[in-house]
């Protein structure tokens, strides 16, 4: 039976997290997780006297939090751009996403008609996420789908649209957002946008926003 000093131990569990970051679809992730990583195998070069190894990845750890600093500062640009009904580019992106989106919003149809509000969240002019809700018999309205392509999850978009879109949304004459899900994800990303949790809704927990 093999045994490991706890040295050869760190240096392991330094690369299973290198390794992992390079899996992470969100770049904010990536960097995170390569920071750590990073800094694990610095430590672990210098422990060892592997000093290549350790400034080489000292300067991978420094570059990683450079680039941290730079994206939480950075505000970035962003704007809303309604959707039309029967829209070539929004059938595209939610084709090119179907797998994802039906696992985190199965109740989601693809339907973009009906009198439903439906817009591309762009950062940097560029389409970050699609947003489409619908009137409920209630009065309130319903998030179908709070998409955010895997680069951009930093949570900016949708503070974007929680944020700045609440006169837009009172304008049509909604007092509440409502949203449901069963995905723990999903669910703590509604917290972080202000939803409350109010009980289970068709099976699914019932989040809740007043449009202030």
């Amino acid at each position: 039976m093999m045994h490991l000093s706890w040295l050869e131990v760190f240096g392991y569990v330094a690369s299973v997290v290198v390794a992992v970051s390079l899996m992470m679809g969100s770049i904010v992730k990536l960097r995170w997780y390569n920071l750590f990583g990073a800094l694990g195998f610095s430590i672990y070069g210098a422990l060892i006297h592997a000093y290549p190894v350790a400034v080489l990845n000292g300067f991978i750890a420094i570059a990683d939090l450079y680039y941290l600093i730079q994206i939480y500062r950075d505000k970035g640009a962003f704007d809303v751009v309604p959707v039309s009904p029967g829209s070539s580019y929004a059938a595209h992106f939610l084709a090119a996403r179907s797998e994802e989106i039906k696992q985190l919003f199965p109740a989601f149809d693809g339907q973009l008609e009906g009198g439903r509000v439906g817009f591309y969240v762009l950062r940097d002019l560029v389409p970050a996420g699609l947003f489409v809700a619908a009137p409920t018999s209630q009065g309130d309205l319903e998030v179908l789908l709070d998409y955010v392509l895997p680069a951009y999850r930093d949570f900016k978009p949708g503070r974007h649209v929680y944020d700045t879109c609440m006169k837009q949304f009172r304008a049509q004459g909604f007092e509440r957002l409502v949203a449901r899900t069963d995905d723990p994800k999903h669910a703590d990303y509604l917290r972080r946008m202000g939803f409350q949790a109010t009980g289970d809704g068709e099976g699914r927990r019932l989040f809740v926003l007043a449009v202030n």
